[in-house]
């Protein structure tokens, strides 16, 4: 491994303690771990299929890219820690598949004892022990693919999931014929077929909600799924009649090459969730610090042609947590001086901005991925008020992108208020 990727795996690294640390101080963990501790039928299901096993393997398909989403942390630090705290479980080893993964991404996957797999498996996996599926977004077709291929009672009561319900799969797709998606009959025809495997299970899945109504948006809807069917019954019959079709060779041909730039990809897909109305551009751009150690914090706005229109910097007075604090501060303060600039400048009436920081766990509360701690909801009630109407997109950034922003928080950790350096705004 050469420096460049030493550099970049310590980098990752440093990004998931911080998601684990934070979902592991959580509500939403709290609520879970509760749940497999003092659920007696949810015991008893996972009781009754791991039995005198010693370890259980747990698959991760459709994680993502850690290199590229904030989801992928949390969800691998969920399974990290459910095999570290949760002793009911007895998970051993780990797999994870993704299309997406990068060489990177394999790298941290295996730093932290879990297994990358090479061959997209298409989640066709049969299991002849009991098995634990993490499935934390996985499609409808991957979904029906696992119960195809384990699709007798003895080999669907080996299969324990933690993913979306069967029964709101079914609500949402009750029949796929009429979707404007459907391109070709082929595809109409596959995507019918497997989602029978789907309608016909359901009344056979036993399901546990996990902290319904929770805001960690890495594990909205997410079930313990089980399958109790008695031993003597023929699933086959079950399953309404259809036409038999070449699934694999469907799934190969749907798979789609991987863009090299992924980092254009993924913004574009997230400026894709606005109407085109209030499509954010990058007029004007702001950067905050990640907070020093010694607890300053800084930031500059930018315009669109990347001149400089301020800087600010200033200490953090607060003697718990301070580097959090700065990071937060750092935020704040520079949403404030947008604001006060914005009436004086020439896009007062549609204003828009995208901030970037390299504060990671800022950035997560920032984008409502994961509730920021009671110790900081005051702040970022503070910072939506202020946006008010103003369209503003947060991106993470990598820190050596972000030098000039900890430079100024360097600076501001020797100051004893706030400081502010206007520019000469170019036009």
């Amino acid at each position: 491994m050469d420096e460049e990727d030493a550099e970049e795996l310590l980098r990752l690294q440093h990004e998931m303690e911080i998601a684990t640390k934070e979902l592991r101080d959580s509500e939403h963990y709290c609520k879970l771990r509760n749940q497999l501790e003092g659920d007696s039928l949810l015991k008893n299901e996972f009781s009754r299929r791991i039995g005198s096993e010693k370890q259980v393997q747990m698959v991760i398909y459709a994680l993502g890219s850690l290199v590229y989403g904030f989801s992928p942390h949390y969800q691998l630090a969920l399974a990290l820690l459910l095999r570290e705290e949760v002793g009911i479980l007895r998970i051993g080893e780990i797999q994870v598949f993704d299309p997406l993964m990068t060489p990177a991404d394999v790298k941290l996957i295996k730093s932290f004892g879990c297994n990358a797999l090479s061959v997209n498996e298409f989640a066709r996996r049969r299991v002849e022990k009991p098995t634990l599926f993490f499935l934390p977004f996985a499609c409808l077709d991957l979904v029906a693919n696992l119960l195809e291929a384990n699709w007798s009672s003895s080999m669907l009561d080996n299969l324990m999931i933690l993913g979306t319900s069967m029964h709101e799969w079914v609500e949402e797709r009750p029949d796929v014929i009429s979707l404007p998606v459907i391109t070709s009959e082929i595809e109409r025809l596959t995507s019918n077929d497997r989602l029978r495997y789907i309608h016909t299970i359901k009344d056979w899945s036993i399901e546990f909600a996990i902290d319904e109504g929770h805001k960690f948006s890495p594990f909205r809807q997410l079930y313990w799924i089980f399958f109790n069917l008695d031993a003597g019954i023929d699933i086959n019959s079950l399953l309404p009649s259809f036409s038999t079709l070449d699934k694999i060779q469907v799934d190969h041909l749907d798979v789609k090459p991987i863009p090299d730039d992924r980092i254009s990809v993924v913004r574009e897909a997230s400026e894709l969730s606005y109407s085109e109305d209030f499509k954010p551009n990058p007029k004007w751009k702001q950067r905050f610090s990640r907070g020093s150690n010694n607890y300053g914090y800084g930031g500059i706005l930018y315009n669109d042609q990347g001149k400089t229109i301020l800087s600010y910097m200033g200490p953090v007075l607060s003697h718990v947590e301070r580097i959090e604090a700065a990071q937060v501060e750092g935020l704040k303060q520079g949403i404030r001086c947008f604001k006060q600039w914005l009436p004086n400048s020439s896009c007062s009436d549609d204003p828009k901005l995208i901030i970037e920081g390299s504060a990671l766990n800022v950035i997560t509360w920032a984008n409502a991925f994961i509730p920021p701690p009671q110790r900081f909801r005051e702040a970022f009630e503070e910072m939506t008020v202020m946006l008010g109407d103003i369209n503003c997109l947060v991106y993470y950034v990598h820190e050596v992108a972000n030098n000039k922003a900890n430079e100024l928080a360097k600076l501001g950790m020797a100051l004893s208020e706030f400081s502010l350096i206007m520019c000469r705004e170019s036009s």
